[in-house]
């Protein structure tokens, strides 16, 4: 394997990571804070979560992408450059993070066990944060598009 087989790579390894793998760890530590529930540091526990965590980004991701795509009327079109699909699973996680963590907040209100009310600032709080994160880094996925853009212009211009 060479390094340009690397570098192709690289933005899917980009988009697991940021676009899967974050929003669901995200969303089982908001489970476990709301529920009270503590685990057991054992390689095992870990493993079980960081796949679980994976598992839940993977089945959010699809219905974000396709929200976020809406969203910015699919000006964020990751298949540009290679370089700004980072930027676009950066903005697919904000989003993916803010639908995660109001599924659980809405869960715990209809569960039966009480959960304080206090309980709910930090939960609110990533919820704001992930959707103005999902705005900007909306923003500045464009941005670099129409950078990329300018530049492969003025790029083949000079050529000519």
């Amino acid at each position: 394997m060479n390094t340009d087989d690397i570098t192709k790579m690289l933005p899917d390894g980009w988009f697991d990571w940021y676009a899967r793998l974050i929003p669901g760890c995200i969303g089982v530590a908001t489970y476990f804070w709301l529920f009270n529930i503590s685990f057991d540091r054992k390689i095992e526990d870990i493993l079980l979560l960081a796949f679980l965590s994976y598992v839940v980004g993977h089945i959010t991701q699809p219905f974000s992408s396709s929200i976020v795509n809406k969203l910015f009327k699919n000006e964020l079109q990751p298949r540009t450059n290679r370089l700004v699909s980072k930027s676009y699973a950066e903005t697919i996680s904000m989003f993916s993070s803010s639908i995660i963590t109001i599924i659980i907040v809405i869960y715990s209100i209809f569960d039966s066990r009480k959960i304080e009310p206090r309980e709910y600032i930090i939960p609110t709080l990533l919820i704001v944060v992930f959707f103005v994160g999902t705005w900007l880094r909306g923003q500045a996925t464009k941005n670099k598009i129409k950078e990329f853009l300018s530049e492969d212009t003025t790029t083949r211009e000079n050529k000519s």
